[in-house]
């Protein structure tokens, strides 16, 4: 299985693949300086060339949904929404500040 995570509710944003049996096999933060809307595709394409893969290869996709700005929120769940129209892929939130058990 492979995931991307996409992290856009914080003003420092980031991105990362994690393979399973590999955990992390590539990350990037976002440009705290840039918004993340002129940023995130440029980054999620560099995160992806990290890791070789290319985006039709990812079976999930993580994005943060909060606590966080409502435009953040919304950058970030635009683009994991599209790449989950892809065969076999599929999305799913998670909350950023949520309590490991």
């Amino acid at each position: 299985m492979r995931l991307l995570a996409i992290e856009t509710a914080s003003r420092l944003g980031g991105l990362a693949v994690f393979a399973s049996g590999e955990g992390l096999i590539a990350e990037t933060r976002l440009n705290a300086l840039a918004t993340h809307s002129e940023t995130l595709m440029a980054e999620v394409h560099h995160v992806l060339t990290l890791a070789g893969l290319r985006a039709r290869e990812l079976d999930v996709i993580a994005v943060s949904s909060g606590p966080g700005a409502f435009t953040g929120l919304r950058v970030g769940l635009g683009p994991a929404k599209g790449f989950s129209f892809a065969p076999g892929a599929r999305s799913f939130p998670f909350q950023l500040w949520r309590p490991m058990p």
